[in-house]
């Protein structure tokens, strides 16, 4: 399967972090970003014309998710 073709399963009740965290259209941005390259918050940020702070809060949320990890 490739990874373009990967779907997201979800059990409601289990699941609602990844929910909550797929219901912001800045972070379904970030996850199609970095679905395509890896990018540290900066190149998110300036992709995205967003600040640099706001992107590092939707990136803990993600990865508090287990939707993304990240790297030191």
């Amino acid at each position: 399967m490739k990874d373009s073709e990967k779907v997201l399963i979800v059990n409601p009740l289990e699941d609602i972090d990844k929910l909550k965290a797929l219901a912001s259209e800045p972070r379904v941005q970030m996850l199609d970003l970095l679905r395509k390259s890896r990018l540290n918050i900066n190149e998110i940020a300036e992709t995205l014309s967003l600040p640099q702070s706001t992107v590092a809060t939707h990136i803990a949320i993600l990865e508090n998710a287990s939707l993304i990890t990240t790297e030191s």
